[in-house]
């Protein structure tokens, strides 16, 4: 279970890296 929840919060994290990456050029270009 605690592994699970590891690698959920890894992949969490990731997601989150790749949506502020997609979201960065759009706030830049206002």
């Amino acid at each position: 279970m605690i592994k699970f929840m590891q690698k959920s919060e890894r992949k969490k994290r990731r997601w989150v890296l790749f949506l502020i990456v997609q979201t960065l050029p759009m706030i830049l270009d206002t």
